[in-house]
């Protein structure tokens, strides 16, 4: 018992010379997979492997799986939904070398039930739509809830896995269509050939308006200035933004270590005002000055601070978070993003979806 005490108060001791949250042990289940990810998504950034969101989600996911997701299957999946998209096209006389007539296909693709005849057989093959799965769509419980393998293996998504298959689809179709932020979400944002954005809400199926997007309260007129939010974002922007969520996995695997911070800054090295890795830096830096004070025993704030890299570290910390004040960020509850979300219904009605879904499918024939 003595002995046991003895460890603990050296264990304690050395905790007390840190300014940053200890390394975990390399050799737990994982930790490799983590490692490799980094890299490949890294190489990708880097331009030394071709830039690619699918496997830059594989990497991601796998990673939190410890290397047991199967890539033949997870790109099969992919593959199978591309395919039946232009196989749809084509039985609606669509011209499959058009952009918005390829965004049109993968709209019904997530919203409408599709009868597709099968090649060299007289069945019909029946496709359902994507649905949005309510149920822990934080993630908060099971941290694979937001996961694409989850939604290709399930059917069902939610706003982060919904908006981020269809353009992983768009990849594999060669469709331009980008990804954008709003608060504690993401939707698809396109052009038709007149250069008329439009946004696509992959989690209901509608299309909506900018006003509505920018009607939870919290998008302020500096965030779209900065574009952080309604912004389109590039394919770079999108693959940097898996760090983040690489960062997130992790975390909530082995809990805080340098990676996180690491992976996070790899991210806005790529892409600087990414309002996800901004947040989770952010967050690592408060939760590492409450840590540092904690295993130094509470000292008073003055007496923390007096150690010059400590003070440094609260310093940075505060900074960080008037950066992102200063560039427009606001926090949305989650009670208050719930809400947001409830209200496409009314956008429905307000958007006359109908009349817009005819004038894509007409232009889709040019």
């Amino acid at each position: 018992m003595q002995m046991q005490q003895l460890m603990a108060e050296i264990q304690q001791d050395h905790l007390r010379t840190l300014y940053d949250f200890p390394e975990p042990d390399q050799n737990l289940p994982g930790i490799e997979s983590y490692n490799q990810a980094f890299q490949s998504i890294q190489e990708m950034l880097s331009g030394q492997k071709p830039l690619s969101l699918s496997d830059a989600v594989f990497e991601v996911e796998n990673a939190f799986y410890e290397g047991q997701l199967s890539k033949e299957v997870f790109d099969e999946s992919l593959d199978y939904y591309a395919d039946l998209t232009l196989r749809w096209l084509e039985e609606q006389n669509l011209n499959t070398s058009s952009n918005t007539a390829k965004i049109y296909g993968l709209q019904k693709l997530f919203t409408d039930t599709l009868e597709i005849s099968s090649p060299g057989m007289e069945s019909v093959q029946i496709h359902y739509p994507f649905e949005y799965d309510f149920e822990d769509f934080w993630g908060r419980e099971d941290f694979t809830k937001q996961f694409v393998s989850k939604l290709l293996a399930r059917g069902s998504g939610q706003c982060y896995s919904l908006p981020t298959l269809f353009l992983m689809l768009a990849e594999r179709l060669d469709v331009d269509a980008h990804l954008a932020f709003s608060p504690n979400h993401s939707f698809i944002r396109f052009q038709d050939t007149d250069g008329q954005w439009y946004n696509f809400e992959t989690t209901s199926g509608y299309l909506v308006s900018d006003a509505w997007v920018m009607g939870s309260g919290y998008v302020t007129a500096d965030a779209v200035r900065n574009k952080i939010y309604l912004q389109p974002l590039s394919s770079e922007q999108v693959v940097a933004n898996k760090l983040a969520d690489l960062a997130q996995g992790y975390k909530r695997k082995y809990g805080n270590a340098p990676f996180v911070k690491e992976a996070s800054e790899a991210s806005l090295s790529h892409f600087p005002n990414n309002i996800v890795a901004l947040m989770v830096r952010a967050n690592y830096q408060t939760e590492l000055v409450n840590w540092l004070w904690n295993v130094r025993g509470k000292p008073h704030p003055s007496e923390f601070e007096s150690d010059p890299k400590l003070g440094a570290i609260v310093a940075e910390r505060m900074q960080m978070y008037q950066y992102m004040d200063s560039i427009g960020y606001q926090d949305m509850p989650a009670e208050a993003y719930e809400d947001w979300l409830e209200s496409v219904e009314t956008e429905k009605a307000k958007q006359e979806q109908r009349n817009q879904e005819l004038r894509l499918s007409g232009r889709s024939k040019q």
